[in-house]
């Protein structure tokens, strides 16, 4: 059995090479089928990673994290439009959290929830190429928007 470091190294490892195959094997293009073929050995091989005996902690926490995810970590298999991290993601957040903490306008949870709402919001429609006046004025009953 590992200990520690070595099987933090070794989970490590794994999870990387797993992630690696997995991108490659996205990046050909595979049909469906072949998509969710590849999703169910993935989830295979995880779900022995989650069975594994571990001492550290720290690969414990990772652990049971991965096994509370275990549905949803390999969306990017059979979803083309997923990408394999959440980069893209964060990324895009990045400048309104820069904003937020600049300003510090926003000191209520609420007022930051609402921020991070709207502009996660308009954000996911700007990357699917939707105009987001026109989806707002939709989600507000089709009221005109105006400005000024």
């Amino acid at each position: 059995m590992l200990r520690g470091y070595e099987e933090a190294e070794w989970l490590s490892a794994e999870l990387h090479d797993l992630h690696d195959d997995l991108t490659a094997f996205d990046e050909e293009d595979p049909s469906a089928s072949a998509r969710e073929q590849m999703r169910a050995e993935a989830s295979l091989h995880l779900e022995g990673l989650i069975r594994e005996e571990y001492e550290s902690q720290e690969v414990q926490k990772l652990i049971e994290k991965i096994r509370n995810g275990l549905g949803h970590w390999l969306t990017f298999v059979t979803e083309p439009d997923v990408d394999s991290t959440n980069n893209r993601a964060e990324r895009a957040l990045r400048e309104q959290v820069v904003l937020r903490k600049m300003f510090r306008t926003l000191r209520s949870t609420e007022g930051v929830q609402i921020h991070e709402t709207i502009t996660t919001m308009l954000a996911t429609w700007k990357r699917r190429g939707l105009d987001p006046p026109e989806q707002l004025q939709s989600i507000l009953g089709g009221q005109e928007l105006r400005s000024g």
